[in-house]
């Protein structure tokens, strides 16, 4: 699978947490963060720590010259879970 490293940890089609994420894994996800993403970009990933759910959704079909595709959805949920303000 693009974008997945073969020692990356995955149950029933869920990006799970793990020390060796898939390649386009938030940086900024908490330690219980899991997701799911579809060959189209579209993704949901729910974080227990921050009490978050996120959906990303997304049609990008191509890939470019170098294999990646050109969704970033990791970066959509890094400014998602950046914006949390804890009051």
């Amino acid at each position: 699978r693009e974008g997945t490293r073969s020692d990356a940890a995955r149950g029933l089609g869920w990006d799970l947490p793990s020390r060796k994420n898939s390649l386009l894994y938030a940086s900024l996800y908490s330690t219980q963060t899991f997701k799911h993403s579809g060959a189209g970009g579209a993704m949901v990933w729910i974080d227990p720590i921050n009490e978050l759910v996120g959906v990303f959704l997304s049609v990008e079909l191509s890939i470019r010259s170098d294999g990646q595709r050109n969704w970033r959805g990791d970066h959509f949920a890094n400014a998602v879970t950046a914006s949390i303000v804890d009051t």
